[in-house]
């Protein structure tokens, strides 16, 4: 039976897409960002990946459907999403305003995270029209946890729940971290050298993340020297759901600019 298909590829390939509200991002995940899935940006400070998932929301909410939308760095406060959604119709947001679709909420500490990871299949239990949610700063409360084994085990209680909500309700997760320096030698003591460079890297490993469930993208700043002030980049994909951890033998990249803090098209 040549045209037959698994039932998983047929669910998956009628998932509901939604822009991005970027279409650099957009172009690299073939239309949108699909239901049911993960997408996690990364990038140095000031890349513009913050405002890239606060504009994300405008298609969710323009579908009627809520966010809940978690800022866990101050990055994105409240009055940034209200200047986001305010050229949105009141038509296309039915009885409610785009604001009252969207909910809010601060973590800053490991603690408070816990308590979140926790609760949230609850949450999106008492409020089912929520369908996506994002996880702003998401490396930040993890640099106050030192012990690694800590770490690590949030962060897969972290993958279980996303993967669990994914696939039952189809929650679309989106969530920005940074990257982190790593010398390139060490010392006998185990200490960079004085002078030694540095690379920067993604925080978290594919393996933190629901796999065959996960897109991730790096946001790479190339500023040309010669105009300095246009700031431009390209947006690299580095792992879909049917693709982790496997060098793809073509990079796919798409080239950006960055006009008052928000990422465009080149």
């Amino acid at each position: 039976m040549s045209m037959t298909q698994s039932a998983a590829s047929m669910i998956g390939n009628s998932a509901k897409r939604y822009s991005t509200s970027c279409a650099p991002l957009d172009q690299l995940l073939d239309g949108g960002l699909k239901s049911g899935h993960v997408l996690e940006i990364s990038g140095p400070p000031g890349c513009g990946k913050e405002q890239m998932a606060a504009h994300a929301i405008k298609s969710f909410v323009q579908a009627q459907e809520q966010v809940l939308f978690v800022d866990m760095q101050n990055m994105v406060p409240p009055a940034t999403i209200k200047r986001i959604l305010s050229d949105i119709p009141a038509a296309n947001t039915g009885d409610d305003s785009a604001l009252d679709l969207v909910h809010y909420k601060i973590l800053h500490t490991a603690a408070e995270f816990v308590v979140f990871i926790r609760t949230l299949p609850a949450y999106l239990a008492a409020h089912p029209s929520i369908r996506l949610v994002v996880l702003n700063s998401f490396t930040f409360p993890f640099q106050a946890i030192i012990d690694y084994k800590d770490k690590g085990a949030l962060l897969e209680r972290t993958k279980e729940t996303l993967m669990r909500l994914c696939a039952s309700s189809a929650l679309s997760v989106i969530i920005t971290s940074q990257l982190v320096s790593q010398p390139l030698q060490f010392d006998e003591a185990g200490n960079p050298p004085q002078g030694s460079k540095y690379i920067m890297k993604r925080t978290f490993d594919d393996k933190y993340y629901p796999s065959g469930r996960t897109y991730r993208v790096i946001v790479v700043p190339q500023w040309p020297p010669e105009k300095p002030e246009r700031e431009t980049g390209v947006i690299r994909l580095l792992s879909t759901p049917a693709k982790t951890n496997v060098p793809s033998p073509e990079v796919r990249e798409v080239k950006y600019r960055l006009l008052g803090g928000v990422i465009q098209g080149l």
